[in-house]
């Protein structure tokens, strides 16, 4: 199975606060298995060569971050 990793990018300063709140509405809104048990801020999402979201790349930086 698959642990779900939320990626974020936010422009805001405070990134603590951020995650509080997504924390807690991820937890009012989602069940226990679909809610992120990480969350990674990161400057801007990677994209493939046509411009796509690279899930493969986010996917790497999951598994890199767990080590």
């Amino acid at each position: 199975g698959s642990i779900p990793v939320a990626f974020i990018v936010a422009k805001a300063a405070d990134t603590k606060e951020i995650e509080t709140r997504l924390r807690s509405l991820c937890d009012a809104e989602l069940v226990e298995r679909y809610r992120p048990a990480q969350y990674c801020f990161i400057d801007q999402l990677p994209l493939t060569p046509n411009g796509k979201v690279d899930y493969r790349a986010l996917e790497e930086r999951s598994m890199e971050s767990k080590q």
